[in-house]
Order: C-alpha cells, then structure tokens, then sequence
C-alpha cells in the first residue's frame, strides 16, 4: 500500500498527527500522480505536503524542501495552464532560496520563471530571468542549468525577434550536447538538443540564412530521428 497507495498511507499518518512522515508520503503521492500526468492530483498531493511542512522545525532541510515542492507544483500547475498561480509560487520560491543563499536553486527558479514568462507573451521579464539563468549557470559550472538557461533564454529572444542574440545561447547549447550528452533531457519535456537545432532554423530562416538554418534543421530531425529508434546520435 505504501508503494502503490501512498496518499493513503499519508492520510494515516496525518491522522496520527505525525506530519513528517504523513509530508514524505504526500510527496510520493504528488511524484507517482506527476508521471501519469493527473495534474491535479498532483497539486494536491504537493499542496499537502507544503502545509505540513508549516509544522515542522524551520532548518534549512525543511526550506529546500519547501522550493523543491513549488518547483514540483510549478510542472504540475504548468501543465494545467494556470500560469498565475505558476508565477506565485515561483516568487516565493526566490524568496526562500536567497534566504538560504542557495544559487543553484535561485537559478533553476530562473530558468522556470524565464520559460513560464515567455510563454506567456511577457517577455521582458523573461529576458531577465533567463540572463540570471545563464549567468548563475556559469558561474556554478552546473551544466543542467547551463542548458536549461540558455535554451529559455534563446527562445525568449526568438520570441521577440531579437534573432542576433537568441543565436549565442542557442549554439551554447548545442555546443553542451555533443554526443551522448545530446540524450539527456535536463528534466524537460522534449530532447534540448533537438529543440535548441529546431529554434536555430527559425532563427536562420527569418534572416534569411538559408544554409544554415537547412543544415540546423536536418541535424535537429536526425538528432530526433536517433532518439526515436533508441540509437546513439552521432551529433
């Protein structure tokens, strides 16, 4: 039951007044509802267990949970269109993670706030955003946030037709997938290597660069092509 029916088992412990470990089976529950995609289950679930995070002793444990529960809300709620309440949590989520100083975590809020922000027609903030991503990507040398920041941050560019600078970031990130590298997905939805290649022939397209973005295209449909059979991209 405590595998397969983990709300339940969270009830109980609820019930019992033992909130950590009633937390524990919330968030297990939100992770198992998150991979059948009932969303909002999920939020739920994930709303649970940052209400009884409230009763718990305040150590810096309990706030990085507390981000990684609204950054674990933030996919769940993303996907249900409420991009209000996305931003909301997200902003608390900032708050807490300069509390604690926590640079990967303030930059993996960025990279969340810069995607959620340029989807949503608001691009400017998600310029900003997405130029913290990079930075503290950098800086960390966190390759997963490397990629991630610099991928929102060349489509938030795109999206204002601002083609000069959504190139760098795009190549960026091409240039961090080589290989192998190139299956890994950095917790998106899609392969970023196949969607920084398909960004880069709309950015070549619109100037009128036609080699190039030909070239990036056929790598971005043969790269996509590789992972749908399961082989190892050359690219």
């Amino acid at each position: 039951m405590a595998e397969n029916l983990p709300e339940v088992v969270a009830r109980h412990f609820g019930e019992a007044m033992r909130a950590s470990e009633a937390n524990v089976y919330w968030v297990k529950a939100g992770h198992l509802a998150s991979a059948r995609s009932a969303n909002r289950e999920a939020v739920t679930s994930f709303e649970q267990a940052l209400h009884l995070l409230n009763a718990l002793p305040e150590t810096r444990e309990r706030l990085e949970q507390a981000i990684d529960l609204r950054f674990d809300l933030r996919t769940a709620l993303f996907q249900l269109g409420e991009f209000e309440r996305v931003v909301g949590y997200l902003r608390e989520a900032e708050g807490l993670a300069r509390t604690l100083g926590d640079q990967r975590r303030l930059g993996e809020m960025s990279v969340h706030m810069c995607h959620n922000l340029w989807m949503t027609g608001r691009h400017a903030e998600a310029l900003t955003f997405g130029c913290n991503a990079q930075a503290l990507g950098e800086s960390l040398g966190d390759v997963p946030l490397q990629v991630t920041g610099n991928l929102h941050l060349g489509a938030a560019r795109l999206g204002t037709g601002d083609y000069r600078h959504a190139e760098d970031p795009l190549l960026k990130v091409v240039q961090l997938l080589e290989g192998e590298k190139s299956q890994e997905r950095f917790g998106l939805a899609g392969f970023p290597a196949a969607m920084a290649r398909g960004y880069l022939t709309w950015v070549f397209g619109d100037q009128g660069k036609f080699e190039q973005a030909i070239a990036h295209g056929e790598e971005g449909i043969g790269l996509a092509e590789a992972l749908r059979r399961g082989t190892t991209p050359t690219a």
